[in-house]
């Protein structure tokens, strides 16, 4: 990919993460995911992850950044996030080097956590933490420090949906007994 295009596929997405975009962010985000989906290359994940990753994730893990937006459009800009540190290891690392002095990673896990975030929003927070802890990030980085991240089904398989689903409901209950799948 050339550098030209990945400077304008950055630029696509900072727009995106301004105030009141709606609906034109939303489908400039899904369509920027399905591009990053389709590339097989890390080189343009790369690229893009190291110049937006970290406003990615501010944008997705603060509320406020979102002003004027609807979830929709964090879910969608989580999604890209996801996407980045999946098929780029120095997004992902540089990630976790970056926000590690900060609370920004433990961020997602708050996400989960939250009474007032929907489960829409919990799901992507939660891929998002598979994702950089398939590349080496340290799941206790994207955890608040009482979470029991142990339990957390950090491992891609079939049933992964399911398994996070458990641990969310077991978490927000406080009672871990309830999960039914080992991760």
């Amino acid at each position: 990919m050339p550098h030209q295009e990945s400077e304008q596929i950055c630029a696509e997405i900072l727009k995106s993460l301004r105030p009141a975009q709606g609906i034109e962010a939303s489908a400039s985000l899904a369509g920027i995911l399905k591009l990053l989906h389709n590339h097989e290359t890390s080189e343009l994940h790369d690229s893009i992850g190291q110049s937006v990753a970290g406003s990615l994730l501010q944008f997705f893990i603060n509320p406020d950044e979102a002003s004027g937006n609807d979830s929709s459009v964090r879910r969608w800009a989580g999604l890209v996030l996801s996407q980045l540190c999946l098929k780029s290891t120095s997004t992902a690392t540089s990630l976790g080097a970056e926000h590690n002095a900060s609370a920004d990673l433990q961020g997602l896990g708050r996400v989960i956590l939250s009474q007032t975030e929907g489960e829409d929003l919990k799901i992507v927070s939660g891929m998002i933490i598979k994702s950089l802890v398939k590349q080496c990030v340290d799941i206790g980085l994207c955890l608040p420090c009482d979470t029991p991240y142990d339990q957390f089904p950090a491992k891609d398989s079939d049933e992964w949906m399911l398994q996070f689903q458990d641990f969310l409901d077991a978490v927000l209950k406080g009672n871990l007994d309830l999960l039914r799948y080992a991760p």
